[in-house]
């Protein structure tokens, strides 16, 4: 349960880092993020790599610990 959690609060905040949306986009500010240039690709957020190494170490859990 808990990694759940986890997986839930990094995701809404990197949804309010990114796009400004989500419950708490009142509490983290949006990113502005540079206009991409043709051919290249941005980083991602680090807020959105934690947020997918966290739901994927979960889905992992339910896996294996699963009934």
């Amino acid at each position: 349960m808990i990694m759940l959690a986890v997986t839930t609060g990094t995701g809404m905040a990197d949804l309010a880092a990114e796009r400004g949306q989500g419950p708490l986009a009142g509490v983290i500010a949006k990113v502005e993020r540079p206009a991409r240039l043709p051919g290249q690709r941005r980083p991602p957020l680090l807020i959105k790599q934690v947020h997918e190494t966290v739901a994927n170490i979960t889905l992992m859990l339910v896996v294996r610990l699963g009934p």
